[in-house]
Parts: C-alpha cells; sequence; structure tokens
C-alpha cells in the first residue's frame, strides 16, 4: 500500500510538472511585444534623442536593435532592458533609413569558443579580468596565474604555499596587478614585473578563505575562517573598517557588487550578510534560507547584482537562490544541481546567473523567472569556479580536480520581436557667397554647403538638387532668361540652380551678368520655403534647415552699358530684350 501511494504521489507530481511546463511553453510561444512609439516613417534628425516604447506581456527583459540594411543585419542600441521604453542619441549614420526592433533576448546553446586551457594542477578559482583578455586562476599545487584568455598562453605565474593558496583575482586599481589569498597574507603580485608584495599577516587571526577587490578604488576586502571581515587600503595597507559575524563560523564568500556601493559575504553559517563597505553604521541585510535543517546550511559561493539590489547564493545543500535585497526574501530557489554548488555569478546586464556545481555541469539561469536558459553544459570534472566576460558573452569555467578550463560563446535565438521603419533627414544650410563684380561682365555667383552635422551620405555617393535663387533687377542670370514677378511688387529674375553634392563645399554656382543701374550693392535670396529645393535620385535624406542670403557689390567702372526693357502681354508671359 504505501508503495501504491508512492507511485500515485510521483505520477500527480509529473503530471502537474508537465501541465505547468506546457502551460508556461504556451505563454512564451505566444508573447509578444509591440513597438507604440515611434510611429512607422517617422523623421529622426541626426545627434538628437529617439524615444522608443513599447509593450511586453512577458516578465523577460528585451533588446533594442537597429538596422541599416531592411533587417539584413542588426547593431544594438542596449541589451537586457527590462523598462518598457529607451532614449537614444541618434549617431551619424550612412543611410537615409533605419529600422529599429524590440526583440525577447533568449539564449541557445552556448557552443565551446577554444581548446581546453590546462593547468598542472586543480583550478581552486579563475576569473576574468575587467577588460576580459586575461584569465586570473589559483592553483591546488600553490600557483597563481594569469594567461591570455584569446589562445591561453601564461602572462605571469607566482609560486606559493599549496596549504594556504585560497583564491586570486586582478586588481581592478592597477591592472597589471594580481591580489592573492595566501594563508593569512594578502599578496600583490605584479604579473609584469613579477614582484610582490605581502600584508596582512599581523591583522588576520587565522586564515584567508576569500579577498575580493574594488571595481574602481584601491581598496580590498578579506573574509578569514574566524568569521571577520576587514576592509583594507590597498595602498596604505591598513584595515579601514572591520565587520564581524556573531556565530564566528569560517567565511567562504566575499564580493563587492559592480558599481561599488556594496559587499556579500556569507559561510558555514549559511547567511549571507549584504551591506555597504564603507559605513560600519549602515543596515545589515540578512539573506536566510540555505540548508535541510540544520545540515548543509554552508553557503559556497555569493555575488551581488550591479546596484547591490540583488543576490545570488549557492552552497552545500545543491541550490542556487536569486534575493530581493532589501525584502531580505527570496525570489527565485533552483534545485537542478545534484551536489554541492561551488561558484555563482550575476551576467554583467543582471539579467541571468552563471551556477557551477560539483556535480560537472554549469547552469544558466534567468534572472527574472528563475528558468534555466538552455541545458547544463557537462564537464569531466568537479566544477569549482565559473565567471562571465565583461560583455556576458562568453562564459569561463574551471575544474577542480582536472585543472581544465573551458571557455563557452553564448548564442542568441530568435524571440518575439516587433519592428519599425524611419527615415533619417540631416539638417543642412546652403549659403549663397558675396561677389564684386564690373557692369558688363560675366561673374559666378558661388553657393556653398553648410553642414549642420557632419553628413557621411555625401561622402559616400554623388546627389543633384535644384534649388530657386532670387536675383535683383540688375543682374541677369547667363544660362535663364525668364523674368518673373514676385508679391513684392518689384521685378526679380527667378533662377532655378542645379546643385552637386560631393566632397566639395561648394555645390553650384551661378553665372551672371551686371546690367547698368545706380544700385551698387544688393543681396542675393535663396528661397527657403518646403519647394525651394528638389533632390534628385530619389533622396529623402536632407533638409533644408538654414539658408543665408549673399551680397553683390557693382565696380563704379562700367565694362560696357548694358540695359533691360521688360514686354508682358495679355498671357502675363515676359521676355527679356536688350
Amino acid at each position: 500500500m504505501p508503495f501504491l501511494i508512492s507511485t500515485f504521489r510521483q505520477f500527480v507530481h509529473r503530471l502537474l510538472t508537465c501541465s505547468v511546463l506546457s502551460l508556461l511553453f504556451a505563454v512564451t510561444a505566444s508573447a509578444q511585444v509591440n513597438l507604440l512609439f515611434p510611429a512607422p516613417d517617422q523623421v529622426f534628425y541626426p545627434e538628437r534623442i529617439v524615444r522608443l516604447e513599447w509593450m511586453n506581456a512577458t516578465p523577460e527583459r528585451v533588446d533594442v536593435l537597429y538596422s541599416l540594411n531592411r533587417g539584413a543585419s542588426w547593431n544594438t542600441i542596449a541589451t537586457g532592458v527590462s523598462e518598457t521604453s529607451y532614449s537614444w542619441k541618434l549617431p551619424l549614420l550612412d543611410t537615409e533609413r533605419i529600422l529599429f526592433k524590440i526583440e525577447i533576448a533568449s539564449l541557445k546553446q552556448p557552443q565551446p569558443i577554444s581548446q581546453p586551457y590546462t593547468n598542472k594542477s586543480g583550478v581552486l578559482s579563475a576569473s576574468f579580468n575587467p577588460r576580459g583578455s586575461l584569465i586570473a586562476a589559483t592553483l591546488a599545487n600553490g600557483t597563481a596565474n594569469v594567461r591570455s584568455a584569446d589562445n591561453g598562453v601564461v602572462q605571469g605565474s607566482l609560486n606559493l604555499s599549496p596549504a594556504e593558496l585560497r583564491s586570486s583575482q586582478v586588481y581592478s586599481y592597477s591592472p597589471d596587478t594580481l591580489v592573492i589569498a595566501a594563508g593569512r597574507n594578502v599578496v600583490m603580485y605584479n604579473f609584469f614585473s613579477f614582484g610582490n608584495v605581502k600584508f596582512g599577516a599581523a591583522e588576520h587571526g587565522s586564515v584567508i578563505r576569500s579577498a575580493a577587490v574594488h571595481p574602481a578604488k584601491p581598496v580590498i576586502a578579506t573574509a578569514t575562517e574566524d568569521g571577520i571581515v576587514r576592509i583594507w587600503d590597498a595602498q596604505q595597507r591598513k584595515v579601514l573598517h572591520t565587520f564581524t559575524t556573531v556565530s564566528g563560523l569560517p567565511l567562504n564568500t566575499l564580493r563587492f557588487c559592480n558599481n561599488g556601493t556594496r559587499i556579500i559575504y556569507a559561510g558555514d553559517e549559511g547567511i549571507a550578510f549584504v551591506r555597504e563597505w564603507d559605513n560600519p553604521a549602515a543596515q545589515v541585510y540578512e539573506l536566510r534560507g540555505h540548508g535541510n535543517g540544520s545540515a548543509n546550511m554552508a553557503i559556497e559561493s555569493a555575488a551581488l547584482s550591479g546596484d547591490g539590489s540583488k543576490a545570488v547564493t549557492a552552497g552545500r545543500d545543491y541550490s542556487v537562490r536569486i534575493w530581493n535585497v532589501e525584502d531580505q526574501s527570496p525570489e527565485s530557489i533552483m534545485f537542478a544541481h545534484r551536489s554541492d554548488v561551488t561558484s555563482v555569478r550575476f551576467s554583467p546586464d543582471d539579467t541571468r546567473v552563471l551556477s557551477g556545481s560539483l556535480d560537472s555541469t554549469v547552469r544558466q539561469w534567468s534572472v527574472a523567472t528563475g528558468l534555466e536558459l538552455h541545458p547544463a553544459l557537462t564537464m569531466q570534472g568537479e566544477v569549482s569556479s565559473v565567471d562571465y566576460s565583461p560583455t556576458g558573452d562568453t562564459l569561463l569555467a574551471a575544474e577542480r580536480n582536472t585543472g581544465t578550463m573551458l571557455l563557452w560563446k553564448n548564442v542568441r535565438a530568435a524571440g518575439a520581436s516587433d519592428t519599425v521603419s524611419g527615415i533619417i533627414r540631416y539638417p543642412i544650410g546652403l549659403r549663397i557667397g558675396n561677389v564684386r563684380a564690373t557692369v558688363g561682365t560675366t561673374t559666378n555667383i558661388p553657393i556653398l554647403l553648410d553642414r549642420i552635422v557632419s553628413v557621411p551620405y555625401f561622402e559616400r555617393a554623388r546627389f543633384e538638387a535644384t534649388c530657386m535663387v532670387v536675383l535683383p533687377s540688375h543682374l541677369v542670370s547667363v544660362n535663364d532668361t525668364s523674368f518673373r514677378e514676385l508679391s513684392m511688387g518689384n521685378r526679380y529674375d527667378t533662377v532655378f540652380v542645379p546643385l552637386v553634392f560631393t566632397a566639395s563645399d561648394t555645390v553650384g554656382r551661378i553665372p551672371v551678368r551686371a546690367l547698368l543701374s545706380d544700385v551698387l550693392t544688393d543681396d542675393i535670396r535663396l528661397i527657403s520655403n518646403s519647394s525651394s529645393i528638389r533632390w534628385g535620385n530619389g533622396v529623402r535624406a536632407f533638409i533644408l534647415q538654414r539658408v543665408e542670403n549673399g551680397v553683390f557689390e557693382i565696380d563704379s567702372v562700367c565694362g560696357s552699358l548694358i540695359t533691360r526693357s521688360v514686354l508682358f502681354n495679355r498671357e502675363g508671359e515676359f521676355t527679356l530684350s536688350p
């Protein structure tokens, strides 16, 4: 009978699990994101703010992308956006059309990007440097080394006592220095000059189990087996603050958040503590819940999100837990691992968590849902350490017993998305050049391009246009014998001037002859209404935004006397006669 009850319970559990997964799949499959703003074919101007707004019916974050080739390829504006709007300063782009896309970020199975990097001993800890170009590793044989992330070539190594070495991390304040926890000492090893200094043995009452470096300041934190955290001024090598735990049990993990405001530390007590590192009087947040009753409570690894508002912890109860720090409550608890979870990290955009376990698997989780993003990555040995590259695209995992380190590349899959097209208009100005000429002679009046913004579009091809210029009555265009009367009551020549836009600032010329007149100076005006410039070649990328008129000066010395009279017929047509 107990067997039948147990079997029935397993059947119900599997049925409910399948139902939940089916419902989750249905919701995910039908999930949609809809762009609400901008409107289709809205006009945008370079170096101005573009605001995108959308509706997202899922808890997942989105990527904001743009394309210049109608979606053939995409460029990133922002990734992992949790809000439903984003403001972006439109750069100078070599195009007249742009396509925006909002897409739910999803991952395929990460792919290996290199051959495994091997060490002579098992890896106790491994992490990227802040630039992602180096990997710092601590080995069970007492060696701390730094190698290139691209090819695995070792850049420097330092041999210490195997019994003392616990962890190492590249020093953010001095990128060529490794900070190593070795016994009761903090060792700062310069892997270019190969020099090193030690400090802290007198202050530490027991062995250092973890050391962390501040992301921007010359500050180091240490956590020891007697349950004490010390904050160090790394330049003066003196203790700034000391934090103690009530139990005095060993601390196993210690880390700053990426903005440098908070620190998290945890250990065998099973409680993770979050606090401001530079303010001993600030509130201490306690994250409790690990363990099965009073057993397996120890936390092996902990990390904070970029702003310190969320935490992730993992330990000997096989669980990974994501916490809301302010509420001191778990948001998700994941039990997929089948052995101690030794290492956890947040992705740089705080949308994912990476975990490694003694069960030889590496798993990647969604922070929003607590679900795995892809099947587990399998290694040959026990996983001792995991990390994200600074871009979040590359995963690092190291094995405790074999010394192998592996790198994977995250591969994105297309999720639910929505797109909208826009038109880019480059504002330009035209300026009439000032000219001095003699009556009776032919003179070229230049039309100059005023580049309100740098226009790379002009550099790529040749574009043609026509603009309307009004000449005063004592000038006549050599190429145009038409004559029009404007509403101002005076007679002027309105000429259509061909323009050619290339790399040159001079885009057109008006050949004119000066007539005999008592006026010595006059303005040459470019009509600035919406129809004053007409683009050829189907170009819509430019808009005339600014116009500057020119001045024509006539010398008093006349080369020849030229006059004109105007003859109108009844239909209002006109001609010019000498």
